[in-house]
């Protein structure tokens, strides 16, 4: 099955806007509706409250009825090229617009978790405060529904839909009735959130003085990643065959993003920290001598390749536009992951080295070094893209 590359989510960038682009790049757009794969791993917390008392929600280890309700959603979503809400039944898409403003589609919103969780077992008939707290930049005043999946019956899985709020950065607020209190507690249920936007991608949807002001985001403008054709450095072109392109998750690269993941959130060390020390040095002398690299943080996350590179190109040049909206003369580093039959570091599972990058005209310009094309023809590589935090 293709797999979505979940963002690593370190401290995710604040509200900006992302224009359309142009009509000659919509071929080299890629979506991302909903996750390939379960995002327990971004969970904060996850509480409740029935008769003045605070009960913890379990977030379980998904296990193979949640990856296979999540993989249904996004084979349908692939093979249809339509919205997530659309997977389920006519009942709960009318529900789900039920939620929404009035003059809001359903068709604006992206599932962007999706946790297996155990509400705690009490006789209480009472309705239910929930609040989840996620390691994602989602923003107050965004629109959240939430999704609980009954999975009684895992051939059938229940969905009810849940009017949600977004309270404070990154925490989503919600009432679960009594009834659906009584049938989930205790049991293995599916937590799910459908916005209208990943991060800071696409339009918003905010309520400001009881007021709805929606901005529509472009069918272009969400989740997108476009990848210029390369050229030399110089600007020279290079043959049409030659590309530089997204691909999927390796069994390396994802033990990789795992080991990362654990050592920003559970050891809370900076992300620059996590590689060898000689790609650590190498990033500090592409960036300013007065930047703290300590406080750079990864909001874009890639698995890339490349085909058909010939020895003669040498060093090439990929402009990206990433969804994140870098500004011309922000500081920012490129980190590539090498998959090589020996690491330069044994801590790492790949032999990491920083890029020469820069923002030009919202792409960020790459330089790819010859070497690292020439292992990336027959191994994926992972990418990341280390910045300055976005200002609020």
């Amino acid at each position: 099955m293709k797999k979505v590359t979940c963002l690593l989510v370190v401290v995710l960038m604040l509200l900006a806007g992302i224009s359309a682009i142009a009509e000659s790049e919509l071929e080299q757009v890629r979506y991302t509706q909903v996750p390939g794969m379960p995002t327990q791993d971004f969970v904060l917390s996850f509480d409740e409250t029935r008769n003045n008392a605070e009960l913890v929600v379990t977030v379980q280890e998904p296990d193979q009825i949640t990856k296979d309700a999540l993989f249904a959603i996004y084979d349908f979503v692939e093979q249809t090229q339509k919205m997530p809400v659309r997977y389920f039944d006519e009942e709960v898409q009318n529900a789900v617009q039920a939620i929404l403003p009035d003059g809001v589609s359903v068709d604006i919103l992206y599932m962007t978790e999706f946790v297996q969780v155990v509400p705690q077992a009490v006789e209480a008939n009472i309705d239910g405060d929930a609040k989840v707290v996620i390691d994602v930049d989602y923003q107050p005043g965004q629109l959240v529904v939430v999704m609980i999946g009954d999975r009684t019956n895992p051939d059938d899985i229940q969905w009810t839909p849940l009017e949600a709020a977004v309270t404070e950065l990154g925490t989503i607020e919600f009432v679960v009735p009594a009834e659906l209190v009584q049938k989930v507690q205790g049991q293995d249920t599916i937590f799910a959130l459908l916005t209208d936007r990943l991060g800071t991608r696409g339009g918003i949807v905010k309520r400001e003085d009881d007021q709805t002001v929606i901005t529509y985001p472009s069918k272009t403008a969400n989740d997108i990643v476009v990848i210029e054709h390369p050229t030399g450095i110089d600007g020279s072109a290079l043959p049409e065959d030659f590309e530089v392109r997204e691909t999927e998750e390796t069994a390396i690269i994802a033990a990789e993003n795992t080991s990362i993941r654990s050592f920003v959130k559970d050891e809370n060390r900076p992300v620059i920290r996590f590689y060898p020390a000689n790609a650590q040095n190498e990033a500090m002398l592409l960036l300013s001598e007065d930047l703290d690299v300590e406080k750079l943080v990864a909001y874009e996350v890639m698995d890339v390749d490349c085909v058909n590179y010939k020895h003669a190109f040498g060093d090439v040049l990929v402009r990206i536009k990433f969804a994140t909206p870098y500004q011309d003369g922000q500081k920012l580093v490129v980190m590539l992951g090498l998959d090589r039959e020996q690491t330069a570091d044994s801590a790492n599972q790949l032999d990491w080295v920083a890029l020469r990058s820069e923002v030009k005209d919202g792409y960020v310009n790459i330089t790819f070094a010859q070497a690292a094309l020439e292992i990336m023809e027959n191994h994926p590589a992972l990418m990341m893209v280390l910045s300055e935090p976005m200002a609020e």
